[in-house]
């Protein structure tokens, strides 16, 4: 009977999972109202034991907070918005300064309509006048037609010189001037040294081009979603004051949701396990809420362009060890090419070279001090767990499951130091019980 209660638990656990995943469009001001009561509990305990009653101190707490954080997004929306808005034509128009158009690009873009289908694309029409592709057009029908087109772009009459100056740009840029610089060295390692070559080996341009599309279509889709999601969000200072009202009951009601057969010894568990994800969530929240903080004003006292929003970026990409620093490094260096002078808020330096050098390396100094001995010091703390046992923690997560290890190193630790704790003292001792959930005697292997 007890075995088949547990099974109707299991059943009814997974059928509440599989609805709130089909309902998952609506859960965000749940979520946020979940963790933001995580967030001001502690406060309110603390309000308790100086002898205010639990409306009270919920009235205050929740007061504050949602006045000084409307205050913030109020204040910086409108900067974040515009910044958003304004990344985007930036870049490309950097792009489009840094990878001035080839000749050849020019050229096709005028006669590509009345080319023949198979010579329409670059790399087809490319290989067609260097004779390495046939086509129904001959060459003397080719320049006869587009001889007008060709002397206006500046470009040669004859089939040879043609495929020659497609390669130059028609107008060089700073990575033509780079490469012309380097053509000898380049040449003895077998590297082309013209974009064009380069572009058609590579296609270089194409990829960046699909990158910073994809970063700032990510970023934006992030931004568009927050601002849909406006009207569900104003419903969360509500539901978190109602969970808040009632924190105390939801805790007692979910212990009642466990079967009776595993309840005693699992509550204790439980409610310490709840305790050590609800510190971490709290741990992790001002983590990142400090580390975006510091960047924003970093980034505004070196001159970096688009510093709030990228601030915002970086502390999102801070979840991510390892791979959100390159991430971040990578945006950071796009930025301060986009922006393309070297002043900063309070300073000018010489030389744009300069500028990059001193700017990424105060930034991964930062960096690194945070995440050495800020970031560990924060979450160990929340979860219980001693700085050298947070470092431990990073690289044990990151060594068995990568990324998602490290990621979740710390609320699983401190789960398993709940745990664990228990263990090491029935070990320990001559007498007491291990406070662990039981298994029902049905279920348990062996004679009972």
């Amino acid at each position: 009977m007890a075995g088949s209660r547990v099974l109707l638990w299991v059943a009814i656990v997974l059928i509440a999972a599989w609805f709130l995943y089909t309902v998952r469009t609506v859960l965000l001001p749940f979520v946020v109202g979940i963790v933001v009561a995580a967030l001001l509990e502690p406060a309110i305990r603390k309000l308790r034991r100086r002898g205010f009653s639990r409306k009270i101190s919920v009235a205050v707490v929740s007061t504050s907070f949602f006045v000084i954080a409307a205050a913030i997004i109020a204040i910086a929306t409108p900067t974040v918005a515009n910044q958003v808005r304004s990344v985007q034509p930036t870049i490309e128009t950097y792009f489009e300064n840094l990878l001035s158009p080839m000749k050849e690009e020019v050229f096709l873009s005028r006669v590509e309509r009345t080319l023949p289908k198979d010579l329409r694309s670059a790399t087809r029409f490319r290989a067609w006048i260097r004779g390495e592709v046939t086509s129904s057009l001959t060459y003397d029908e080719f320049f006869d037609q587009y001889r007008y087109e060709l002397r206006r772009y500046g470009l040669p009459t004859n089939r040879e010189d043609l495929s020659e100056a497609f390669y130059q740009p028609a107008s060089p840029g700073p990575v033509d001037d780079w490469l012309a610089e380097r053509k000898a060295s380049l040449s003895r390692f077998g590297i082309p040294s013209r974009r064009g070559e380069i572009e058609e080996q590579f296609g270089l341009k194409q990829r960046i081009e699909e990158w910073v599309s994809t970063a700032l279509g990510g970023a934006g889709a992030i931004f568009s979603y927050l601002t849909s999601s406006l009207f569900l969000l104003l419903f969360t200072p509500i539901i978190t004051i109602l969970i808040l009202l009632d924190y105390d009951n939801f805790r007692r009601r979910a212990l009642t949701w466990i079967p009776p057969t595993i309840r005693p010894t699992a509550t204790d568990v439980l409610g310490d396990i709840g305790e050590v994800l609800s510190g971490y969530v709290r741990g992790i929240t001002l983590s990142i809420t400090i580390y975006g903080a510091v960047m924003a004003a970093l980034l505004t006292v070196l001159g970096v362009p688009f510093s709030l929003f990228l601030g915002l970026l970086f502390a999102v990409f801070y979840l991510i060890p390892y791979i959100g620093f390159i991430f971040s490094t990578a945006l950071l260096l796009l930025a301060i090419a986009a922006k393309g002078t070297p002043d900063a808020l309070i300073f000018s330096m010489g030389s744009m070279t300069t500028y990059v050098w001193v700017v990424v390396l105060v930034y991964v100094v930062v960096d690194r001090f945070y995440d050495v001995f800020v970031h560990p010091r924060i979450i160990g703390r929340s979860v219980g767990l001693h700085m050298v046992t947070s470092f431990f923690v990073i690289f044990a997560g990151g060594t068995l499951f990568g990324l998602a290890g490290m990621i979740l190193a710390f609320p699983i630790a401190g789960t398993v130091k709940v745990v664990l704790d228990r263990l090491i003292r029935y070990t320990s001792s001559y007498e007491g019980t291990l406070d662990l959930p039981r298994i029902p005697s049905r279920h348990a292997s062996g004679p009972a």
